[in-house]
């Protein structure tokens, strides 16, 4: 397998990251004690990745393409049984958040449901 370098041109294309969430996978900046990230394109190129942060900065200058993959591993602790390491896994293109938007979408929708009864 093949590696990406670490230059300019990891991959190509354009995608749309999530921010990072404390505790829910892929921090914003891995810290020493985060589990490793590693970021694969489609041609079989891999390299690691520093959080969020960096990947945002790779989609912002067109270098990460749709199917690109962000694994890290994370205790999921949900289960019974107890904590167990599961592989997480973010497939690009995601897009980021906007609730206020969607709030303004659904609520627009749900009005017009009532109107037209």
């Amino acid at each position: 397998m093949s590696t990406l370098s670490a230059g300019p041109e990891p991959c190509s294309g354009t995608v749309n990251l999530l921010d990072g969430w404390v505790g829910v996978g892929v921090p914003q900046k891995r810290g020493r004690n985060d589990p490793e990230i590693t970021l694969s394109c489609l041609d079989g190129r891999t390299r690691a990745a520093n959080g969020w942060d960096e990947l945002r900065q790779l989609q912002e200058s067109g270098q990460l393409p749709e199917g690109a993959v962000a694994t890290t591993t994370a205790i999921d602790e949900s289960l019974p049984g107890g904590p167990r390491r599961v592989e997480r896994k973010y497939l690009a293109p995601s897009a980021r958040a906007n609730r206020e938007e969607d709030y303004r979408i659904t609520w627009e929708h749900f009005g017009k449901m009532e109107r037209e009864g």
